[in-house]
């Protein structure tokens, strides 16, 4: 449990398998996403989803038993498996994914590749291919672009099998042929609508401002970065109610464009996902068909509404959340707080 031990006190790291939420902040060691992952088949526990939700845990419930997602997670553990491997690459292993000594790693590395002489043949050639892997992942936490290129190729000349293996990683779960991803834009999902009301008096809350945006995963070796694609914003109208036709978005959406994230926002009131009394979720797929009917609660006093003022996110430029920012300016001036969000193509 020591080895494990360690491992969980590092810092979370983005995943490079599909999630529905946010993204994580980066961490200090390149492997912590993969081998989060792996742990549950060294030590038999199952890693927290901090993204989980009843209606998450009950969509993956519902999922075929042939998920795709779980292939991928399979040959994430055969690749990172220590199990009989020799001694000197399981403490190489061992450094790497506990200590962080790369370099000391890659040595016992080197080593244990040298005595693969005295093992028959295709035994040597599959762990030379492991070492190659591992030896790949050093020069990566170390950023050798160039030694990570060049052991790159001599896997892909020398154990196309791993090569292959890696790349499928990478590339991450298929979509399922029928439905698509229920994590991906790899079809156009919308429209959106819905409808926001007073969650005390019911009525309808005219002017919200609803915004959608959409990152997609920029994937390189054992790296998951999030960059911003595209966002678009409307306001509710007189019956509270909104559409949004985002066809042109996800219809040329890049590969790995996430599901939309949707911000719900109308000065006095909190906002959705976090202060909304329904739905429950914050799944964008409640906006699909013919919608949700997004419940807000109005808050009584200023101190409330200072308490939970929210903050735009940070990956969306300006200029796609104009009306989101007029709005927080709006909700700034009535608390008396300094400061303005500066709106593209407006004075100061």
């Amino acid at each position: 449990m020591g080895f494990a031990k360690g491992w969980l006190q590092l810092p979370r790291r983005l995943v490079v398998l599909p999630g529905r939420g946010r993204m994580l902040h980066a961490s200090r060691l390149v492997l912590v996403a993969w081998l989060l992952v792996i742990w549950p088949t060294l030590v038999g526990t199952q890693p927290r989803d901090r993204h989980s939700s009843p209606e998450k845990e009950r969509l993956i419930a519902a999922a075929p038993k042939d998920d795709p997602e779980e292939d991928t997670l399979n040959l994430l553990r055969r690749l990172l498996n220590p199990e009989g491997l020799p001694e000197k690459v399981q403490r190489a292993l061992e450094l790497m994914m506990v200590k962080e000594r790369f370099e000391e790693a890659l040595a016992l590395l080197s080593e244990a590749e040298r005595e693969l002489v005295a093992l028959p043949e295709e035994r040597a050639r599959q762990i030379s291919g492991r070492i190659s892997f591992f030896r790949l992942v050093a020069y990566e936490a170390l950023g050798e672009k160039e030694k990570v290129r060049a052991e790159h190729e001599r896997l892909r000349l020398k154990h196309p099998e791993v090569a292959r293996d890696v790349e499928e990683l990478l590339a991450g779960p298929k979509p399922d042929p029928v439905y698509g991803s229920p994590y991906y834009v790899d079809t156009p999902k919308g429209p959106y609508r819905g409808k926001v009301i007073d969650a005390e008096t019911k009525a309808p809350i005219q002017g919200a401002v609803v915004l959608a945006y959409w990152d997609y995963e920029e994937v390189t070796w054992f790296h998951t970065f999030a960059r911003f694609y595209e966002a678009r914003e409307v306001l509710t109208d007189n019956r509270g109610e909104f559409f949004m036709d985002v066809a042109d978005i996800e219809g040329l959406a890049p590969p790995r464009t996430r599901i939309p994230e949707f911000i719900i926002f109308k000065p006095g009131y909190g906002y959705y996902p976090r202060h909304q009394v329904a739905p429950k979720t914050n799944l964008a797929e409640v906006f699909l068909g013919k919608g949700s009917v997004v419940q807000l609660k109005r808050w009584k006093t200023s101190q409330d509404r200072r308490k939970a003022l929210l903050t735009p996110p940070v990956r969306v430029p300006g200029i796609k959340m104009r009306e989101l920012l007029k709005a927080l300016n709006e909700e700034s001036r009535f608390l008396g707080l300094k400061g303005r969000y500066e709106i593209p193509g407006e004075k100061p």
